[in-house]
């Protein structure tokens, strides 16, 4: 692969007009790139057609028989497991190269104005790729609508005006799908979610995604933003945000919200009879973790990263505690069954952070614990043991299982993938 040229090193001799100028030519240059990707993957896709021997590959997973592919109604279905070669090549996971393929054929089978514009280099491809995610689920006379009435002004209007189309178009082709909306919203959607940002930016900080009633929330919002003003007034000199958080916690804990730290000591005046939550933390110590006198300094919490000995201790005080055995990682005890004990499992799982296939993220808790000398009932004994063991999620589990692709383990414990087109990759 060529070195990309940079040209960082006479930036500074250029007049403006000349970096406006150099600044649309890179503009020029990335679309031509983008635009010719979606060109490659659509192609990719149309000489990996499905068939009866190779299957189908759905957002719903991979199947011998399916009634919709990748794309939506009119696109042509595509071989299951077509995706991993370009995802690979690209460096990126099966899913994000399994919607390239999506928006490929989006563009090309039921969005051909918004794609002559993308070919045309007047629109980004990213533009065009939002216009196919959201025209997914559409009908292809519907999705027809939208194209030839968002092509046209797509090269000057943004996401919303997008949303705003396709919202009217499935009120315009399908009024029922309309009228169910809300109860589908309400059935499919409302969920409270936990998310960790990532542990190099934030520590100790996580995010709360609640999805409901507009009305509800709105309240809920509107009375948090209340009690976190009024606590200003009353001499906390906390940020809003923070100050919300705590109105938060004083909601859920009836007035007993940790004391945050720099920040206002908690309400005593609560419900003492509620018991402590109950929390399961896995965390992660080594030599290194440790100062002069033994005492850990710092530890690794799975999913949430770097926490000081003092924000463990803020959270052990706030949860009932249950502590786990350690766990040798480099022990390779063996047993003779097929399903590994539980103890097995926890040292292949921290071993393997997340699913062995390149560029694969799925979390290896969700994921399966694939033999790689596969299992014989009738072999030696002590065929299931660490070293034999790694972590896959159950879509590349099962590409191994049809034989598509197959993988090695190496001493060091590198996984090298075989597959179609792609003569070895390492995960």
């Amino acid at each position: 692969m060529t070195e990309a040229a940079q040209p960082d090193s006479g930036l500074d001799d250029l007049s403006p007009e000349a970096l406006l100028d150099l600044l649309a030519a890179e503009d020029l240059a990335r679309r031509t790139a983008d635009r010719n990707i979606l060109l490659i993957a659509h192609q990719w896709a149309v000489i990996h057609p499905a068939t009866a021997e190779s299957g189908v590959s759905t957002w719903g997973g991979e199947a011998l028989l399916a009634d919709e592919s990748l794309g939506g109604e009119g696109c042509p279905q595509v071989a299951a497991y077509a995706p991993e070669p370009l995802a690979i090549t690209l460096g990126v996971a099966p899913v994000t190269a399994k919607q390239l393929i999506t928006d490929a054929l989006e563009l090309r089978h039921r969005l051909p104005e918004t794609w002559k514009r993308v070919a045309a280099l007047e629109v980004p491809a990213w533009k065009g790729r939002h216009v196919a995610v959201l025209t997914h689920t559409l009908s292809l006379e519907a999705a027809g609508w939208v194209d030839q009435q968002i092509a046209p002004r797509l090269h000057r209007c943004g996401a919303r005006a997008v949303d705003t189309v396709v919202a009217h178009a499935i009120a315009k082709y399908d009024p029922d799908r309309h009228a169910e909306r809300e109860a589908r919203a309400r059935k499919q959607l409302w969920d409270v979610t936990l998310h960790t940002p990532t542990a190099s930016e934030y520590a100790a900080t996580s995010e709360l995604h609640i999805t409901g009633d507009t009305l509800v929330l709105t309240d809920l919002y509107r009375s948090l933003s209340r009690d976190a003003v009024a606590a200003g007034k009353a001499g906390d000199d906390q940020p809003l945000g923070v100050r919300k958080v705590q109105a938060l916690e004083n909601l859920f804990t009836g007035g007993r919200a940790a004391t945050i730290p720099g920040g206002r000591a908690a309400s005593e005046a609560s419900d003492q009879s509620r018991p402590p939550p109950q929390t399961v933390l896995y965390l992660h110590l080594d030599k290194t973790d440790l100062d002069d006198d033994g005492l850990v300094k710092v530890s690794r919490a799975e999913r949430l990263g770097p926490v000081t000995t003092d924000k463990i201790r803020e959270w052990l005080g706030q949860s009932t505690v249950r502590i786990q055995p350690v766990i040798r990682m480099d022990g390779d005890d063996a047993v003779n069954g097929h399903d590994p004990p539980d103890r097995m499992r926890d040292q292949v799982t921290l071993r393997d952070p997340t699913c062995r296939f390149p560029g694969c993220q799925v979390n290896s808790r969700s994921c399966d614990l694939d033999h790689v000398i596969r299992y014989d009932p009738g072999g030696q004994p002590g065929q299931t043991r660490p070293s034999n063991l790694v972590a896959l999620c159950r879509r590349h589990h099962n590409a191994k299982t049809t034989g598509l692709w197959r993988y090695s383990r190496t001493p060091e414990g590198a996984c090298v993938w075989t597959g179609p087109h792609i003569e070895a990759a390492v995960g």
